[in-house]
């Protein structure tokens, strides 16, 4: 059980609703995108006057995954579980509600998911705490539309017994109701942070085109971005680079890629802090990458941006909450070419890939529907 250093976060406030458990608390993972996510929510839930306690994702990794099957959560896994984390029972235990980022974790049969899904499951049916998972989108098996799969039985049952299951974008929130659940229609909580911020920002020098990876990265990326830079004459681009621990490797694939690719047109821009990520993207005449966070956060700084697929149909979700079309699938014949034309329109109308002030009020209230249930201290 870790927590986040307090110059990061908003003051507590004197006033407390009671304890808050933060598991999957991504503060220091992967990129930037999720340190700011995660220091939003923490911002949040104190600013209503919850004592925040963060578990970082990071340990959850390490816990023993659990079975795919809830018959198989014998009463043998659950004290083979617990005994392998006593501390996070007793944080369970000593907490008044429980608070789960799902962001892009809960998705699939991976060791994190079924964790996490164990986890909200036991915290309230074995430890009668309220659960909310919050900021979120939810694929059990990676599809927009149900199955009828063993584990998409399991992800049903356990988010039928949740107190609040928010979720931030419309494909994942349609799939959940679909499957009979009752949800919240949010947005991410990214927004929440930038907004806070945005005017604190030390824009760079302009940079012509930046580039950021994806977890779904692969060569069909590499070729579509290779010929984007060709095709636009671009002498020297830029790779958006960092993370507060654990950067992700994905990210250092396609850098190393495209470092090979590109050779002297090639700069890695490695940013150490949440201001230099969000300084970057402002700096942008245009960004492209295959990251959701990345182009929430380029959309309301008003980063013309063109974004590539995931590892799930969440991009698809942020373009329609967005009401933008800038979406690139790469596995498709036409992708270079449709990177190339975006850009192309982008580099001449840049107004057609921002929010408009409604879009940007709008998102942000949504961001808000994550803490609906919370303010009453349920």
């Amino acid at each position: 059980v870790g927590s986040v250093p307090q110059h990061r976060c908003a003051p507590a406030s004197e006033s407390s609703l009671g304890r808050v458990l933060f598991l999957n608390d991504t503060s220091f993972w992967y990129h930037w995108g999720c340190t700011c996510t995660s220091l939003a929510i923490r911002n949040t839930l104190e600013a209503q006057g919850w004592q925040v306690r963060g578990v970082p994702i990071d340990s959850l990794r390490k816990l023993p995954p659990p079975p795919v099957a809830p018959g198989d959560w014998t009463d043998d896994f659950r004290r083979h579980f617990w005994d392998s984390c006593p501390d996070l029972r007793r944080a369970v235990e000593q907490a008044d509600t429980v608070v789960v980022n799902g962001e892009g974790s809960l998705h699939g049969g991976s060791d994190l998911a079924r964790t996490l899904l164990f986890l909200m499951h036991s915290a309230k049916t074995e430890l009668g705490r309220p659960v909310h998972v919050i900021n979120h989108s939810c694929y059990p098996d990676d599809s927009p539309r149900p199955t009828g799969s063993e584990l998409e039985a399991l992800y049903r049952q356990v988010y039928a017994e949740l107190d609040t299951v928010a979720v931030r974008e419309p494909v994942s929130a349609s799939l959940m109701e679909a499957l009979g659940l009752q949800v919240v229609r949010s947005f991410d909580c990214l927004p929440l942070y930038v907004d806070r911020c945005r005017d604190d920002i030390v824009r760079e020098e302009p940079r012509e085109l930046v580039l950021a990876g994806s977890v779904a990265w692969k060569g069909e990326m590499l070729k579509a971005l290779c010929s984007l830079v060709e095709q636009l004459g671009i002498e020297r681009c830029y790779f958006l680079y960092g993370a507060a621990a654990y950067p992700a490797a994905d990210d250092h694939l396609a850098a190393t890629q495209l470092k090979q690719a590109l050779g002297d047109r090639f700069e890695l821009v490695h940013a150490t802090s949440e201001s230099q990520w969000l300084a970057t993207i402002a700096s942008s005449r245009l960004f492209v990458s295959g990251r959701f966070h990345h182009s929430i956060a380029a959309a309301f700084l008003g980063t013309p941006f063109i974004v590539m697929e995931s590892n799930t149909p969440k991009i698809q979700g942020l373009m329609s909450m967005l009401g933008l079309d800038v979406h690139v699938d790469s596995s498709r014949d036409d992708a270079a070419e449709r990177l190339f034309d975006l850009a192309e329109r982008l580099r001449q109308h840049p107004e057609s890939a921002l929010l408009t002030d409604e879009t940007r009020r709008q998102l942000l209230q949504w961001a808000q529907e994550n803490f609906v249930h919370l303010r009453a201290g349920t």
